[in-house]
């Protein structure tokens, strides 16, 4: 997602124009702002069966060919920055120097490495901070100033066993604006720094953040996916 002078927006402005895309009041204007950053191609037949034995370092020379095949003038898709290492010290090098410019992280992957519709392990992810999403089963609402207004959603992983209540995150609009029935039973990504546990044996999240509501999800993710 761009705006201005090719600067990316922030993701809660990007997901928020696409979720516009998505119900279908989306105007020209934002629309013009969309640019599409990929890194995999899958032929449908392959993603239909949820199983791709494609190489991934196939695949992604695949996927350069199809974005330099787009007309120069009016450039909408763009390839995902790569580059090839052979240690992980060397992938640990590169991790920090994205932290530095201000972005996430970045995922090693394999090269060998099939598709398969679900969590792969020839993958790792790189991050400063964990992420995670998890089902909102309760809100409550807010005290002094946000009395009247939301002040935090109570969230589990999709078995239970992880239960936090996220209450940062959220800007005035959303406190504002996000109700209790527009919420429940909803799939939240959750910015965190560590999994914790209280002297009764409870799992819970250290410093969760709310970053934004998956509406294109919802399934919260399990006790085993979240680290």
């Amino acid at each position: 997602m761009m705006e201005g002078d090719h600067q990316f927006a922030d993701r809660q402005t990007g997901n928020g124009i696409l979720n516009k895309a998505n119900k279908g009041t989306i105007s020209e204007e934002q629309a013009a702002l969309v640019h599409a950053t990929v890194w995999d191609v899958i032929p449908y037949m392959y993603f239909t069966d949820g199983h791709c034995p494609v190489p991934y370092s196939k695949r992604f020379s695949s996927l350069g060919d199809l974005v330099k095949a787009q007309p120069s003038k009016d450039k909408r898709i763009w390839l995902v920055s790569s580059e090839i290492v052979e240690t992980y010290e060397k992938a640990q090098e590169i991790f920090n120097e994205y932290l530095s410019l201000g972005y996430e992280g970045i995922i090693l992957k394999d090269g060998s490495g099939i598709w398969e519709d679900k969590r792969a392990k020839h993958q790792i992810k790189f991050k400063g901070e964990l992420e995670c999403d998890l089902k909102i089963v309760a809100v409550e609402e807010g005290t002094g100033k946000y009395a009247g207004m939301l002040g935090a959603i109570v969230c589990e992983s999709a078995d239970g066993v992880v239960k936090v209540n996220v209450g940062s995150g959220f800007n005035d609009a959303h406190r504002k604006n996000l109700k209790e029935k527009d919420l429940l039973g909803k799939i939240v990504a959750v910015k965190y720094n560590a999994r914790i546990k209280n002297k009764l044996g409870d799992e819970s999240l250290f410093l969760p953040i709310f970053i934004e509501v998956r509406d294109d999800k919802d399934v919260a993710d399990t006790s085993k996916e979240i680290k």
